[in-house]
């Protein structure tokens, strides 16, 4: 199967996340406590994630900018290339896509996901969060609705009509549409144990 095609379900992440921790050269190093090495070790792995797939969304983007031949593929293959990605790390950490208003039933928040992603929005945080769990921590990159992502997320009148025939074929209850440019789509979690 040819990967290349499976990039708008995930959430245009090439192009809606780019964070980066870096330090001032003028300055000593400084000591992160556990939980604060623990969320940059976090942050650097859904960085992997998202740089791992923009590459593959630009070359999606530039060869069909409608977005419809990927729809074959991400139904398919979507949740395999996050699970490819979850192999390559160890097995304390995993890394997984969800969002208020979710395409792949899949990708369905649980109620902490829910409460976080709603914080968020009310606050218009645009900084990874970490939040302590029974069992370890999660740590929650927000995306946001990019312009590459409206091809698939944006509004449904606006879209390529066999995108989304192809939305609603593959996705019949679907909720990721509608989207304006910027708005909040989704995060991007590391679920860590202890």
């Amino acid at each position: 199967m040819n990967k290349l095609l499976i990039i708008p379900a995930l959430f245009m992440l090439g192009g809606c996340v780019n964070q980066s921790v870096t330090q001032n050269n003028n300055t000593p190093p400084k000591t992160l406590s556990q939980e604060e090495s623990i969320k940059v070790d976090a942050i650097n792995k859904i960085n992997g994630f998202v740089n791992l797939i923009k590459p593959l969304l630009m070359s999606s983007l530039k060869a069909d900018p409608t977005g419809e031949s990927g729809m074959d593929m991400c139904s398919a293959s979507a949740q395999e290339l996050t699970k490819d990605y979850n192999k390559k790390l160890s097995s304390d950490i995993k890394i997984r896509r969800t969002a208020l208003k979710y395409r792949n039933v899949l990708n369905k928040p649980d109620n902490m996901d829910k409460q976080v992603m709603n914080q968020m929005i009310a606050s218009k945080n645009i900084s990874p969060v970490m939040i302590k769990t029974k069992n370890g921590y999660r740590v929650y990159q927000p995306l946001a609705n990019l312009q590459p992502c409206l091809v698939c997320h944006g509004d449904m009148n606006d879209m390529n009509p066999k995108t989304v025939a192809k939305i609603k074929k593959y996705y019949p209850k679907d909720l990721a549409n509608g989207f304006k440019l910027n708005d909040f789509r989704g995060v991007v979690v590391a679920e860590i144990k202890k």
